[in-house]
């Protein structure tokens, strides 16, 4: 496929922070989806429709066919034949037997070859140019290797996600067997880029059931006829009264699936509240399941007084009793991903979701007694989180259905391994932008300025040992980061001013104070070793694959210069912006010459740091050469200069360059606030200015 851009394309898409880096093409297309659950379904189906809205959009005038592909448990009637809900949207879905009977791994393996060999037959007699995929099902692995092998686009939404099971490995292969790819996390990206797939094909759209989900409203439990739903249960399921679980096999350990499922249920059946439960889903080891509930329902008759088993539900009437939840509890992915939305405390059992980011409202107990579930129960039921929007945005659906529309796939399907350097992602091609830098600084067409874009990177992390939370720390009424905020700000020069950070509380100060903070730092790049370097790339990384924003310079701006002015910034950007240079770094006098600083030996000595001489010991300072130190105020550079330093080049891990120009600022702006005795200074500097 290609990876040109098409320019007018962009300026009229409806998403011009998430641009589609292919070609447009307004060529007939069908795109085939493949479902083959109620979950998977709850999401295919929102993009399905988007995309059939498209092909009905008279100014869209796009030609789209969508097809529909049943398969899996869709067609299982002790499931709910949930194959009936995807109908009633697209009457003309195909339907595939593809399961073998059977509660084992060997059945289940079974299960992906007959897939694989029915998938086949149908893909060929429909003939799509993109074949969709969902998550890590064993049948979306069958989809994607027919697909692959019959030289079709396959879409994978909700790669580079981490699971505890089996399916976790079925998601990363599916990644590698996949052409394009809708993520819902920056970090998910991240992890496909680092499988080799081409950045140019990674979207990061979010969940596409967040649509549905931010669309609820507080009277969806009317909407959704819900007491009617549940009419003919012995107890009245009152909304925010009740206990929702949702618990499946672990395909990988089948006795850790029966001491969990044993253990909440021994809970359950013990405090007798309220509970509406799923049955476990089609994987190995829910046979099993199933039998230790019936075995407690055989010692309890009188358990349908508070339990309601469901086998189904539309999404609809699925989300709305997910809103009216007191509690959820369980090991499915929805109690990870989609329960904070609506701020839902949420137990999370075993190790079926371990590796995925964890929202504040959801508990982990990896190995549970029954003690410590019902210890749980007593602190969170009925608690309400703020919300999280962790895994997606209102309209994700619509943006995966929009790059679905316009991706131009007659290049053929070839796969190259892209191998990244220093995990850097290459820019977009040339737009044409005008920067602020460039308004003020390109007064002529003759300028040799040229178009740019400059971006202001704020760095702070949160776990400062020498002055425990420094960032923030008071300085004169504000807090320390404000300075350096304000400073960047007033620039004449920066297009944009982020901040990077891992903590939360550092967050919403800069937010406060007017700074945007489109992300949140990882924790392995707040340590206390961790590499600047490594956070500066994680910075674009992000804005890359988020808002397709690629800066040409970026400025590094630390929070611990307070005397720091907007000047200082500006004037750095002048000398970068005017020569060809790949780094400005700001500097002062230093007051001692090199050759006056020493160093201890390992023995203890004291020697000098540089040679000594009788010319240099009994030299004036006054007529020694002027050396100058890094005051750690200013930092500009070149983008390109990371994304393909030269061979040759120095330092590599550091942003560091041979090519560097210096800016002196004054002595009096250059102090940089490392130490409580720096702060004593600094403080006393604001009192009383020099």
């Amino acid at each position: 496929m290609s990876a040109c851009l098409n320019t007018e394309a962009d300026k009229a898409s409806p998403y011009p922070h998430d641009k589609c880096p292919y070609i447009e093409t307004t060529l007939r297309r069908k795109i085939c989806v493949v479902t083959s659950n109620r979950s998977d379904w709850s999401k295919l189906k929102l993009v399905a429709i988007n995309l059939r809205k498209l092909f009905t959009s008279q100014d869209k005038g796009s030609d789209i066919q969508v097809d529909i592909i049943c398969l899996g448990s869709h067609l299982l009637h002790e499931l709910g034949a949930t194959k009936n809900i995807v109908k009633e949207d697209f009457p003309n879905a195909y339907e595939l037997h593809t399961l073998v009977a059977g509660d084992s791994v060997e059945s289940m393996t079974d299960s992906v070859g007959f897939g694989i060999v029915k998938l086949t037959s149908l893909l060929c007699a429909l003939k799509p140019n993109i074949v969709l995929v969902h998550g890590d099902r064993f049948d979306a692995f069958c989809a994607a290797i027919a697909a692959n092998m019959l030289n079709l686009t396959i879409a994978h939404i909700e790669g580079g996600e981490l699971s505890g099971t089996v399916d976790g490995t079925l998601r990363h292969a599916i990644t590698k067997l996949s052409h394009l790819h809708f993520t819902c996390t920056p970090e998910a990206a991240r992890r496909i880029r680092g499988m080799g797939e081409n950045p140019a094909s990674i979207f990061v759209t979010g969940c596409p059931s967040y649509d549905s989900l931010f669309a609820v409203s507080a009277t969806c439990w009317e909407d959704e006829k819900m007491d009617e739903f549940f009419n003919g249960t012995p107890f009245k399921v009152k909304p925010n009264k009740f206990i929702l679980v949702i618990m499946h096999p672990v395909t990988n350990d089948f006795e850790e699936s029966n001491t969990l499922y044993n253990s909440l249920l021994s809970c359950l059946f013990s405090r007798k509240s309220p509970t509406v439960m799923f049955y476990p889903n089609v994987d190995p080891g829910n046979k099993s399941m199933i039998q230790t509930l019936h075995k407690h329902q055989k010692a309890d008759p009188a358990s349908t007084s508070w339990l309601r088993l469901v086998t189904h539900m539309p999404h609809a009437k699925f989300t709305a009793l997910m809103r009216h939840a007191s509690a959820m509890v369980g090991n499915s992915s929805a109690g990870i991903r989609e329960s904070c939305v609506f701020g839902i405390p949420t137990l999370n059992l075993g190790s079926r979701q371990e590796g995925r980011r964890v929202p504040s409202n959801v508990t982990t107990l990896v190995k549970p007694s029954i003690r410590s579930i019902d210890c749980w129960f007593e602190n969170e039921l009925g608690k309400r989180y703020a919300q999280s929007t962790m895994y997606g945005f209102p309209d994700s659906a619509k943006r995966i259905a929009h790059h679905l529309s316009r991706i131009d796939t007659s290049a053929g399907q070839l796969k190259q391994f892209w191998e990244p350097r220093y995990a850097l992602l290459p820019p977009l091609q040339p737009r044409q932008y005008v920067s602020r830098a460039q308004a003020i600084l390109a007064d002529s067409t003759s300028s040799p300025i040229g178009r740019c874009k400059i971006l202001g990177l704020i760095t702070a992390r949160g776990g400062s040992k020498g002055i425990p939370g420094k960032n923030i720390i008071d300085l004169n009424g504000k807090p320390l980061i404000q300075y350096t905020i304000e400073a960047a700000l007033s620039s004449k020069q920066l297009d944009r001013v982020i901040l990077s950070t891992d903590s939360d509380e550092i967050a919403e100060v800069a937010q406060n104070c007017g700074c945007e903070v489109p992300f949140r730092r990882p924790s392995e790049l707040a340590a206390d070793d961790s590499s600047h370097l490594a956070c500066i790339v994680h910075a674009l990384n992000i804005l890359r694959e988020t808002e397709c924003f690629v800066p040409d310079f970026v400025v590094i701006l630390q929070p611990t210069s307070p005397f720091r002015k907007s000047i200082d910034i500006d004037t750095c950007i002048n000398i970068m912006l005017t020569s060809s240079c790949d780094m400005v770094l700001s500097v002062c006098e230093s007051s001692l010459n090199l050759s006056k600083n020493f160093y201890f030996a390992a023995d203890g000595t004291l020697s000098p740091f540089a040679e000594s001489t009788a010319e240099i010991d009994y030299t004036p300072r006054q007529k020694l050469l002027k050396t100058y130190a890094e005051n750690g105020a200013v930092y500009v550079l070149r983008t390109q200069s990371l994304l393909c330093p030269p061979d040759n080049a120095p330092n590599v891990g550091s942003f560091r360059s041979a090519d560097t120009k210096g800016y002196e600022m004054p002595v009096e702006r250059s102090l940089d606030i490392d130490n409580p005795f720096d702060l004593h200074v600094a403080r006393l500097l604001m009192a009383k200015p020099f």
